[in-house]
């Protein structure tokens, strides 16, 4: 994949709801952009995908700061797509530490599902709209740990938004 493009996330309005409702708010680090709830990435070096949808990884630059009043702060650095594991990735950081485990590395943070997959190739992208993107159990469980005290409010499952990209392929 050349690196050219963004690929944009739109987080769900209930997600950020829930969010809201602990104090935390989402901020994109550079080169990650947004307007309201709709983040970009830029498309990265180093992505293979395949023209027909089921394998490979489209990667991103830049990086989802969640950070709570009172600096509590969960990072996902780098979003990767992987379309045959069907799962988003990210470097992972959970800060402060001693309290909580600061970096991860690279773990999914939310399953693909859906979405519409099209591929030119004469115009040689490749590209997906409207991919559903949900909690792992291991980020609603971090969520949950970080911003509500253990308490459950966030769920694995559950939809935290929506991934649409094009591509273009060398």
């Amino acid at each position: 994949m050349l690196e050219s493009g963004r690929a944009t996330l739109v987080f769900d309005p209930a997600f950020v709801a829930k969010l809201e409702s602990r104090f935390v708010s989402l901020n994109p680090i550079f080169p990650a952009e947004h307007q309201g709830a709709t983040f970009t990435f830029p498309i990265a070096l180093g992505g293979l995908l395949s023209p027909v949808g089921t394998e490979g990884t489209l990667r991103t630059g830049g990086e989802v700061e969640l950070l709570q009043l009172g600096a509590r702060q969960v990072f996902w650095k780098e979003p990767w797509l992987d379309l045959g594991a069907k799962v988003d990735s990210a470097e992972v950081d959970v800060d402060p530490t001693p309290a909580f485990p600061g970096k991860l590395g690279r773990i999914g943070i939310f399953d693909l599902s859906g979405g519409a997959f099209a591929s030119d190739p004469k115009a040689r992208t490749i590209s997906l709209s409207g991919g559903s993107l949900l909690l792992e159990a291991q980020t609603a469980k971090t969520l949950n740990e970080v911003f509500d005290e253990g308490k459950g409010l966030f769920n694995a499952g559950e939809l935290a938004g929506t991934v649409s990209f094009s591509a273009q392929a060398q």
